[in-house]
């Protein structure tokens, strides 16, 4: 006995209301956004000049309940000092908080487009699911009328047992077919839900896929990631920070420079002092910290140019994705599931009037899944590598590539076509 357990579907989802759900509300990009916040701090740190210090001293006076000694003149200073050293390495501590500002904001974007990405990714995974579900749901269906149909015909005389033997064989093979793909929906809409909200593990999704756009070069996308790929915008970032990092550092062989200003009172007469304090950098020339950032520098040096290897090699495989993926999907015309329909059709034909074994109607129907599935599948691999090439070229505003490949079919789940046989 065969018992359903509705999936419960009570909306339908779109792949843009996910990416703006990820955009919003995601606690990986709410976290980069608050290491920019962190970031900008440090700049205004960086920004602000020392704090002067206050000293008040008096000598020749009394201990407290004694008079002052006789001949001494009591002597009062007041004086300020001001730390020197963030006058002249304000401008390099700036520009290091700034080149990690400008890569925090830039990890920031980063981090949105591969939400984005991952979340593309679990859409399109439950879109496959949907239509693997909606198949197996077409194919048990038919395969229980054709049950029907074969055990009347059994019971009048006209068709063998062992065909009615082996269509129930198939349908509780396609029973839990349809289990599994029941299952694997669940994990799809649960993995979604990941990104989207808790409201998508009761959702359906759907698609509007539009006519395709000519495909720019290659080239054209790889100058356009050197610019906007944010991965690259936060290398180069790191760089600048870097470079002001040891500048900074080759300004730190005069430390704690300091400047006095302040006056002292001597039997009533006030006199005007002020002087700077200037450390000797005789042991310690500071070439450590030097040594340390110009090692630093060449580091992310180094992963400017592994990052730029690695979008030119991102952007060439998604690109020939796209290209090779579009092409087969362009020769998988609107035909080709109408063909496999056809097949199955006429093999059910043919055997109800003896003219072909029950195993081939049963290969045409399994045909007929196997097409379902393929060409979607394709369908939905092309759209997801749209995707990821937006994604490597990181320029969301590439709408040309949004609308590349065109479609063939306005919603993920497939037509469902005669399950009634008889």
């Amino acid at each position: 006995m065969r018992v359903d357990v509705p999936l419960p579907a009570t909306q339908v989802i779109t792949l843009n209301a996910v990416l703006q759900r990820v955009t919003r509300q995601h606690p990986l990009t709410a976290a980069a956004a608050e290491r920019l916040e962190a970031a900008k701090g440090a700049r205004r740190t960086a920004g602000s000049l020392g704090n002067p210090s206050f000293t008040y001293a008096e000598e020749n006076a009394g201990f407290p309940g004694r008079s002052a000694p006789a001949g001494m003149t009591r002597q009062i200073s007041t004086f300020l000092t001001l730390p020197l050293e963030p006058l002249y390495q304000r401008g390099a501590m700036s520009g290091q908080a700034s080149g990690m500002v400008d890569a925090a904001a830039a990890e920031l974007a980063a981090a949105g487009q591969r939400l984005a990405l991952d979340a593309a990714r679990a859409f399109y995974r439950l879109a496959a699911a949907q239509t693997a579900l909606s198949s197996g749901d077409d194919v048990r269906l038919w395969l229980d009328s054709l049950v029907r149909y074969t055990g009347a015909r059994v019971r009048e005389g006209a068709a063998a047992e062992l065909d009615l033997l082996r269509l129930q064989v198939e349908r509780d093979r396609a029973e839990a077919d349809y289990a599994a793909s029941r299952v694997e929906l669940r994990r799809a809409q649960a993995d979604l839900a990941a990104f989207a909200g808790e409201d998508s593990l009761v959702a359906d999704v759907t698609m509007r896929l539009s006519e395709g756009s000519p495909l720019p070069p290659r080239e054209q996308l790889i100058a356009i990631a050197m610019v906007q790929r944010p991965e690259l915008r936060a290398a180069h970032a790191r760089v600048r920070s870097a470079e002001a990092a040891r500048r900074l550092q080759q300004m730190t062989l005069v430390r704690e420079m300091s400047g006095v200003v302040g006056s002292m009172s001597t039997a009533g007469v006030r006199a005007f002092m002020a002087g700077v304090t200037v450390p000797v950098p005789v042991f310690n020339r500071n070439r450590g910290e030097v040594q340390r950032t110009s090692a630093e520098l060449r580091v992310v040096q180094q992963d400017v140019v592994w990052a730029e290897r690695g979008v030119v090699a991102q952007i060439t495989g998604a690109y020939d994705a796209v290209v090779m993926l579009s092409e087969h999907l362009g020769r998988l015309d609107a035909g080709f599931l109408q063909r496999a329909e056809d097949a199955r059709r006429l093999a059910l034909g043919a055997f109800r009037e003896g003219a072909s074994p029950l195993l081939l109607v049963l290969d045409a129907a399994r045909s007929l899944a196997d097409a379902r599935e393929t060409y979607y599948r394709t369908l939905f691999a092309q759209q997801q590598s749209i995707l990821e090439l937006r994604a490597s070229v990181g320029s969301p505003g590439l709408d040309a590539l949004a609308a590349l490949g065109a479609s063939r079919s306005p919603s993920p789940a497939p037509p469902r076509f005669g399950r009634n046989v008889q």
